[in-house]
């Protein structure tokens, strides 16, 4: 059975940790809907898989307005983060533009879309993120 380390934490500051087994998050449709009713007062969900060195985001009330609005955002990589997130050669290694977008599994992560009517695109680990701001919104 695995676990997964899940790290809630909350605008005033607070920090809750949860250690939940996969089939647990699973019966419930997936790790999100144990906080849907606290979304307001919640500054980030983070899940830490036992196999990947990275932390998957799956809500930051920063990165869910631009994923709200369809906004074109440009991403800094911290130092040694591009390659591993895709797009170290066709940025010169430091920024990447494009959309934010969200899987639908069940640990749902945020996805850096290259168009804004692509399918999919690479995760977003928050340790990689430098910083992030918004181009404007293009339709």
């Amino acid at each position: 059975m695995r676990k997964y380390d899940i790290r809630v934490s909350y605008l005033n500051g607070a920090h809750i940790r949860y250690n939940l087994a996969e089939e647990f998050i699973r019966s419930a449709g997936n790790v999100n809907t144990f906080f849907k009713e606290e979304f307001m007062g919640i500054k980030r969900i983070t899940v830490k898989s036992p196999d990947r060195a990275g932390v998957d985001i799956t809500y930051d009330c920063e990165i869910e307005k631009f994923n709200q609005s369809g906004e074109r955002v440009e991403i800094c990589w911290k130092k040694g983060w591009e390659d591993w997130a895709g797009y170290g050669q066709r940025t010169n290694g430091r920024v990447a533009r494009g959309y934010i977008g969200k899987s639908t599994g069940w640990i749902p992560i945020y996805l850096l879309l290259l168009k804004s009517n692509s399918y999919g695109g690479r995760s977003l680990c928050h340790t990689g993120i430098k910083s992030i701001k918004g181009l404007g919104v293009y339709r």
